[in-house]
């Protein structure tokens, strides 16, 4: 499904196939690994562009199964307990708002949450982000930007966080 009107975009997909993976499945350590399990993957995604003046909403939804392909959906976990498909849900959105030509200001979250019987011990449970971001284009070539990014990882022992800054300059022609 695609819809296209002046400034909106609205898409869903259904993607569906069978997947041959390599799986490693052990039990007390002394199993040998499975080759070549086969299992279903599939996805339903929703993504949307909405364009609002001088603001821009963009987001994305997805449910499935064994989709780590998918923009690393599950968390990038095809397979866990006994090489079972790992069955996620997530999304994103980003909000972008441009008041004048050579400025943009921005943010958005993003959230990939895995069913957590489906993940492995050592496996990851969730993944949740959130940014913010400035750019600058000045007259010229130039272009400056800054982005601040704080990611949040929940494994069996916890979470874990981790700050991200990103400044860059680039040269268009």
């Amino acid at each position: 499904m695609h819809l296209r009107r002046r400034g909106v975009t609205v898409r869903g997909f259904l993607r569906h196939r069978f997947q041959n993976h390599r799986c490693q499945v052990r039990r007390h350590g002394v199993e040998p690994p499975r080759i070549g399990r086969r299992f279903l993957q599939s996805a339903v995604t929703f993504d949307t562009r909405l364009k609002l003046g001088p603001a821009e909403i963009l987001g994305e939804a997805f449910v499935g199964q064994a989709i780590a392909g998918l923009g690393g959906g599950a968390v990038g976990q095809n397979s866990g307990v006994a090489g079972a498909p790992v069955r996620t849900r997530g999304g994103w959105g980003k909000l972008n708002v441009r008041p004048r030509a050579a400025w943009m200001f921005g943010g958005g979250c993003g959230i990939d949450d895995p069913k957590d019987a489906d993940v492995l011990p050592n496996g990851r449970f969730r993944n949740f982000v959130c940014e913010g971001h400035v750019e600058w284009r000045p007259p010229g070539p130039l272009i400056f930007a800054f982005e601040f990014r704080r990611l949040e990882t929940r494994y069996q022992a916890g979470d874990f966080t981790v700050n991200h800054l990103n400044l860059a300059a680039g040269f268009r022609s």
